[in-house]
């Protein structure tokens, strides 16, 4: 039967890439909003941070399945593998974020925090569209907005913005920690969301 019919995994494996990013994207929506209401976390949190590692999962073992097909149908490998790594990454990092969240105090959520959330969830959602080829055109449309953002209104911090002195209070010291913390993990999340974007639109699963 494989050998009248033989399943090659690169068919299948623009689902799994899918599903494990509509998974992801579930979980930043998540964190957002326990980052803005606080409190105990429910039980929606939990389940999407369950299925988020459940999907890439499940990526990761398509991507080995498909590795091991012929050379001539491993199609497009090199860009699926940047997807998948991107995606892990992704993963990894809106991990640090739900963990930090969960284990720390946190101040009120800012209008930039959720339009940042917000520029993050776009690029997801772009590159969905794309991979469903409902989306005809360029990966660069919106992003160079979205970037002019994230330089203005969350700039990163760097070597002139140095540690605050011991003698400052603890509260404030425990809230530039979480500025700081909180703006690196979204600056992350944006760059690693458009370079998959960029990469999705190269893409031919057909």
């Amino acid at each position: 039967m494989l050998f009248l019919w033989p399943a090659w995994e690169f068919m299948d494996i623009k689902g799994s890439i899918e599903k494990s990013i509509s998974a992801n994207r579930v979980f930043l929506s998540e964190i957002i909003d326990q980052y803005k209401k606080k409190g105990e976390l429910p039980t929606t949190f939990k389940l999407s941070r369950k299925s988020a590692f459940l999907e890439m999962s499940n990526l990761s073992a398509a991507f080995q399945r498909m590795t091991q097909d012929p050379k001539s149908k491993q199609k497009n490998l090199g860009k699926i593998y940047e997807l998948v790594v991107l995606n892990h990454t992704f993963l990894s990092s809106l991990a640090s974020l739900s963990t930090y969240i969960q284990n720390n105090p946190t101040t009120e959520a800012s209008s930039r925090f959720t339009t940042a959330g917000k520029h993050i969830d776009e690029n997801l959602e772009h590159i969905l569209s794309f991979l469903q080829q409902e989306e005809i055109g360029s990966a660069e449309i919106g992003v160079e907005n979205k970037n002019e953002f994230f330089k203005k209104e969350l700039p990163k911090f760097t070597m002139e913005n140095p540690d605050l002195p011991t003698s400052v209070h603890p509260k404030l010291e425990r809230q530039f920690q979480e500025a700081h913390l909180v703006r690196e993990q979204l600056h992350w999340l944006f760059s690693i969301s458009k370079k998959m974007l960029q990469i999705s639109e190269k893409v031919n699963f057909a």
